[in-house]
């Protein structure tokens, strides 16, 4: 089932074979990029997102990622 979550702080969308993390207003907290990379979540130049190949085990870890970004107080 693809990805596509948006709210006022940030978007989740699979986009060429990679699930990705577009933040709207800037760079994230502390707390919330270590959310990221603790779920294989890196960020790339290239794109200016936070990216991972979109896998089974992904797609799952996504899930849990946003809603724990839902849960943080501050994403900035």
């Amino acid at each position: 089932e693809p990805i596509d979550f948006e709210n006022n702080d940030f978007k989740v969308y699979v986009e060429e074979g990679k699930a990705r993390f577009n933040f709207t207003s800037g760079k994230p907290s502390e707390d919330v990029r270590t959310i990221l990379k603790r779920n294989g979540f890196k960020w790339s130049n290239r794109s200016g997102e936070w990216v991972r190949k979109a896998t089974m085990n992904c797609i799952r870890s996504t899930e849990y990622v946003i809603k724990q970004l839902k849960e943080v107080e501050s994403i900035y």
